[in-house]
């Protein structure tokens, strides 16, 4: 089995929004592979970190080759864990990121755009928000941090963002789809070049035989 499918009712998946749940990086080759097949064709990616671990080797390189160098318009991340990190430190670990990922949110004249990460890099707890919803405290959901991130992934999904995401994953798609077709035509270039290097082996081999056959008629 490649993946369930679960469906519910929410104010999120309104206008045929699809959530895909993919397993955390390295935990098992198949389904990394079904991720990443799911990841060129999203709209939008929302990126969970630790807070208590923060930016491993793996989700650097990651971050950088997979999701990809230069702007992630469409990429959000949720900092889980924040509870179980000390309120003195959260200014740092807030700092730290920033210095991190501010290369990837930048306006178009290419500075560092604090708005637009502030709306792309969200703080959370969600055990917290977990623990309010059963019991209907709103005011503990919100000090969570996840109806932040509600928001803003609502609001991208619902403007302009998400047709530019969408543009963006035909475009990654079609050069998918070109690659392949690259890597195929390469594939049958060989296959046709094969007999050709068998034949001109074959003809050095004849022209070294008629060159020893010359060389043996002078010597008679």
């Amino acid at each position: 089995m490649e993946y369930a499918q679960v469906e519910v009712t929410h104010e999120i998946c309104a206008g045929g929004v699809r959530f895909i749940d993919s397993p955390g990086l390295g935990e098992h080759l198949s389904r990394t592979r079904v991720a990443l097949g799911f990841l060129k064709q999203s709209h939008a990616v929302i990126f969970v970190l630790n807070a208590t671990r923060l930016l491993g080797p793996e989700e650097r390189e990651f971050i950088e080759h997979t999701l990809g160098e230069g702007a992630l318009q469409n990429v959000f991340f949720a900092v889980n864990r924040v509870n179980q990190v000390n309120e003195s430190d959260l200014g740092a670990i807030r700092g730290w990121l920033q210095s991190r990922l501010g290369h990837h949110f930048v306006s178009d004249r290419g500075d560092f755009d604090p708005a637009l990460y502030a709306s792309r890099v969200h703080f959370v707890n969600a055990k917290g928000a977990s623990d309010a919803a059963s019991t209907g405290d709103e005011d503990l959901r919100e000090a969570s941090g996840v109806p932040a991130l509600e928001r803003e992934l609502q609001s991208f999904l619902a403007t302009g963002g998400r047709a530019a995401a969408s543009f963006g994953s035909t475009i990654r798609l079609a050069e998918q789809m070109a690659e392949a077709a690259v890597s195929r035509i390469a594939t049958e270039k060989a296959a046709l070049d094969q007999p050709l290097q068998d034949l001109q082996a074959r003809f050095a081999g004849t022209e070294a035989r008629l060159q020893s056959l010359q060389a043996r008629r002078v010597d008679i």
